[in-house]
């Protein structure tokens, strides 16, 4: 299809030169026509309705952009009420990565259940605090998936481990004197955290949990440890 021409109208134009004649410099006047385009009816409305339409669309994208960075960085980061958390994909796995400073260097850990949904898992943390010993049972009762109750024992001894508590296995119940604390494991229908007495917990298993609920837990002690070192 040929290309409609754009209406344009004559305009008379004038030039003025410093010619050289003969070691002479002599000012010419040239005249002529030329041709300028003319801008159509409503032409300067839509050239300004075309660039707010794209102003719009600019500042639509980068709005975009800068939703979907916080949207991805929002998947990786996240935090255990206030104990940070790093998300890391290994394979068809993902971690979540935390660090505790023992004797000034740091140690991580890697939780497989997410912080949100730890988060979930009732727990009445008024009263919790660390002691100087703790001590747990019950695992014995489960026989999860991939071997869970055994990661799950190995998990709890390395924190404690790094904490600086010392953790026994026991088959006894709560410490009548609350000197320290004690986690019993329970299979349940309900994944939850119960304290029974001070100091002392029964941790309610559903579906094989284990690890969910003895992460539960480590947050809690992660938690409190940050706030007791924020004291010192």
């Amino acid at each position: 299809m040929a290309k409609k021409n754009q209406s344009k109208k004559k305009k008379e134009v004038k030039e003025i030169f410093e010619v050289d004649k003969k070691g002479t410099e002599e000012i010419v006047e040239a005249k002529g026509i030329e041709e300028v385009p003319v801008e159509k009816k409503g032409q300067r409305k839509q050239n300004a309705r075309t660039l707010k339409i794209f102003l719009i669309v600019t500042v639509g994208l980068i709005v975009l952009l800068i939703a979907g960075y916080f949207y991805m960085s929002s998947l990786r980061y996240s935090s255990y009420d206030g104990v940070p958390f790093v998300a890391i994909q290994e394979g068809d796995m993902t971690f979540y990565k935390t660090s505790i400073l023992d004797s000034e260097m740091p140690t991580n850990f890697y939780f497989r259940t997410k912080p949100s949904k730890l988060k979930r898992i009732p727990f009445d943390r008024e009263g919790f605090k660390l002691m100087r010993f703790a001590s747990y049972n019950g695992t014995d009762l489960f026989d999860c998936f991939e071997g869970d109750e055994i990661i799950a024992e190995v998990t709890l001894e390395k924190v404690h481990e790094v904490l600086g508590i010392p953790l026994e296995k026991v088959t006894s119940g709560c410490d009548p004197e609350a000197r320290l604390n004690y986690y019993n494991f329970i299979p349940s229908d309900k994944t939850e955290v119960v304290r029974v007495e001070e100091n002392c917990y029964d941790i309610h298993v559903a579906d094989c949990q284990i690890m969910a609920a003895a992460e539960k837990i480590i947050a809690e002690n992660f938690l409190a440890y940050k706030e007791m070192r924020a004291t010192q």
